[in-house]
């Protein structure tokens, strides 16, 4: 966030322009490091696909953000969602077949 912050204040003095920033931060992004969840996760879901999973944070604004900084490790686990929270969202049969399969196997 810092280098953003530093990034965008330096872009708008170059610009001269008179301008003022009201930075606000809802949440801090996270990311769970290895651990033993999601060795489980990896491997149930590779188990069901025959195809390891993308470990990414693509996703989106998440609650997990609040609870990451407990310690505990946090995972999201869904279908590719290309049209989430869009009008007429749409998620592919064949994943919603694979995500209850992987579930149960962890």
């Amino acid at each position: 966030m810092k280098s953003l912050k530093s990034r965008v204040e330096t872009l708008c003095q170059a610009s001269g322009a008179d301008y003022t920033i009201d930075w606000s931060l809802s949440g801090l992004p996270y990311q769970t490091g290895e651990g033993e969840l999601i060795g489980a996760v990896i491997g149930a879901v590779e188990s069901v696909t025959n195809d390891p999973p993308s470990l990414s944070t693509d996703g989106g604004t998440s609650d997990g953000r609040f609870i990451a900084p407990t310690g505990a490790q946090v995972i999201e686990l869904g279908p590719i969602n290309r049209t989430i929270h869009r009008i007429d969202e749409q998620v592919n049969l064949h994943d919603l077949d694979l995500f209850p399969r992987s579930t149960k196997t962890c």
